[in-house]
């Protein structure tokens, strides 16, 4: 699988010569100062012009440091032969002179790794990533093997990344859509809970979510819920397409700050399906997942869990979303239950949570560096309860069909830290660390339980 723009880079560990020294050379070496850094892969070290882009690499290699990125240059030669290669003069075709890492990869498998072995010749493209200090990757370039890379065009490509990490998505001088957070003043003296209520929620904007009688989220009283042994069970097709058609390749998956939490949006070539239990026949398609904490929007008998992800259906007999939100049959929103464990941990949330650095800024997205099972993001127990209540996020429309999951799902102190370290806004901006709305009143409604 290649590696690209927003993907982790992969770790690795090879012996590199630098200036007559052996040691070993690691991804986290070159990051272990907060540096970016520059890999450059060659196919050989005595091959077709890997002499003179090396001699052009360290004449701005100066100038990258002073962008605080370390450089590092990777083929498949043996630590031996790039000793060779660094003793001999340019004059001779070596590379004498340069003062940055020449890395072995025997195997391999670091080429591999990042998508770069031309499997036919056995050894790498010509090309070059480049990495910022969290280990994401902010460039990739890939050359066919007769096409020479111009040092100048490496040193402004990393000036642009490393400029744009500064400023932030923010300023106008970065992209063309900048974040728009001047609407929003945030103050400094209202609380994180206080801010998601008014600035966020708006009720003063919904006349549902105070005069709704079918709100959401709610109290779940075990006492008054009624056990169902006519509902079956829900049925998730969460299968990922690569997993069913031919030549199809896995791919990361996308995770966003919109400013309210973190997001998930599943791409329509993805058929996720939910059906059975309450649904009456009907098949909704999932759309998006989004995730709240501070504490669980729905709690059972007045206990609340650390956190809550809602699994967004639309009724899949509309063509979109956007129709599908005008009718009462509209949604089915599955909600599961995120708790702290220091011991255990959902693997699939400990993936997303590990992208949610790069993310802080509302409107920010990145990839994970693995695909993110949606099923594994479910409890094994498929027990639930179900009731009909409304969106928990403006306009709170009363369409929608929740099943809440009893049992929980498990993250690390870690990544709740991850999640609340996330911003409103920009940087310096408020953290999320709650975004909940307040329970409603039950009302009339009834709530059933599916114990399976």
């Amino acid at each position: 699988m290649s590696v690209i723009p927003g993907m982790m880079a992969p770790e690795f560990q090879g012996m590199s010569i630098q200036s007559g020294t052996f040691s070993d050379c690691s991804l986290s070496t070159l990051l272990s100062k907060k540096s970016w850094a520059l890999l450059f892969f060659f196919p050989l070290d005595f091959g077709h012009i890997a002499a003179s882009e090396l001699l052009e690499i360290e004449k701005i290699r100066k100038k990258l440091l002073g962008l605080g990125c370390r450089v590092a240059a990777i083929s498949r030669d043996s630590v031996l032969s790039h000793e060779q290669f660094s003793l001999l003069s340019p004059e001779c075709g070596g590379v004498y002179g340069i003062n940055f890492p020449l890395i072995e990869d025997v195997s391999l498998e670091i080429s591999r790794d990042y998508g770069m072995l031309n499997e036919s010749y056995g050894h790498s493209f010509r090309g070059y990533f480049i990495v910022d200090p969290v280990g994401i990757v902010k460039g990739r370039v890939c050359c066919d093997l007769p096409v020479g890379i111009y040092a100048g065009d490496i040193l402004e490509h990393v000036k642009k990344l490393v400029e744009a990490e500064n400023k932030g998505l923010e300023d106008t001088a970065v992209l063309e859509n900048n974040v728009d957070t001047t609407g929003s003043m945030l103050s400094s003296f209202q609380t994180s809970e206080g801010y998601y209520e008014t600035n966020v929620l708006c009720p003063q904007d919904s006349p549902l979510y105070h005069s709704g009688v079918m709100q959401s989220p709610i109290n779940i009283m075990l006492s008054v819920v009624e056990e169902s042994d006519k509902l079956h069970q829900v049925t998730f097709k969460y299968t990922a397409p690569w997993e069913t058609q031919a030549n199809s390749e896995p791919q990361p998956t996308t995770v966003k700050n919109n400013g309210r939490g973190w997001e998930i949006p599943i791409s329509g070539k993805w058929q996720a399906m939910v059906h059975g239990g309450p649904l009456d026949g009907q098949e909704y398609r999932l759309a998006e997942i989004q995730a709240h904490w501070g504490w669980s929007e729905h709690s059972v008998d007045g206990a609340f869990a650390d956190g809550e992800l809602h699994f967004v259906h639309y009724n899949n007999k509309y063509e979109s979303e956007h129709v599908a939100h005008t009718h009462a049959d509209g949604y089915c929103i599955v909600a599961v239950f995120m708790a702290k464990n220091s011991r255990y941990h959902n693997r699939e949330l400990e993936e997303i949570a590990h992208v949610l650095p790069v993310i802080k800024e509302r409107g920010r997205e990145t990839t994970t560096s693995l695909p993110i099972s949606l099923e594994g993001l479910l409890p094994i127990s498929r027990s639930y309860f179900a009731y009909k209540g409304s969106l928990t996020i403006p306009d709170y429309r009363e369409n929608v069909q929740w099943i809440v999951m009893e049992d929980p799902i498990s993250l690390s102190p870690k990544a709740l830290a991850a999640m609340k370290d996330l911003s409103f806004g920009s940087e310096h901006d408020k953290k999320i660390t709650y975004n909940t709305r307040p329970q409603a009143p039950l009302h009339d409604r009834q709530v059933t339980r599916v114990c399976l």
